[in-house]
């Protein structure tokens, strides 16, 4: 028996009785919260889509050249580094920080590889090389919404 029902109920109607009662109930209300289940689906995807294009736009003006710092195979060699202070790994705070919808959080990830290039005496990424930045996995990153209960992050797809 489900918890809100007590084995004075059980022992009072029969557990055939609150049997039928049970399913009843779930029969009666599936379709409400079938929609309720669906209309929390799509409103998780206007969330992910709302975090996506304020995480670009945000980018889009601190970091105008973002989208080939994206793709550049240095990026992502330096995002599978530790971090400094934390020892993290680059690229988990990296997912977390657009998982979280957190824009500046997710610049600081392309200014900080751009500070260091510079600093390294390598010059920024000005635009795509040929060949697609890739994981030990093989796979490059894309900006995505999460998929339910996330907010959005930064996944990895074939490329």
């Amino acid at each position: 028996m489900a918890s809100y029902l007590t084995w004075e109920d059980e022992r009072n109607f029969g557990p055939e009785l609150l049997d039928v009662a049970t399913r009843a109930a779930r029969h009666a209300l599936d379709p409400q919260l079938q929609q309720l289940r669906d209309e929390n689906e799509a409103l998780h995807h206007q969330v992910n889509s709302a975090a996506k294009i304020a995480i670009d736009q945000y980018l889009d003006q601190h970091v105008p050249n973002w989208r080939a710092i994206n793709v550049d195979e240095r990026f992502h060699q330096w995002l599978l580094l530790p971090d400094t202070y934390s020892g993290i790994i680059r690229d988990r705070l990296l997912k977390d920080a657009a998982q979280a919808a957190n824009a500046p959080r997710v610049a600081s990830f392309f200014q900080g590889f751009l500070a260091q290039e510079g600093a390294a005496g390598q010059a920024p990424a000005g635009r795509a090389p040929r060949r697609a930045s890739a994981t030990p996995s093989g796979q490059r990153f894309e900006w995505h919404g999460g998929g339910r209960g996330e907010a959005g992050a930064i996944n990895q797809s074939s490329g």
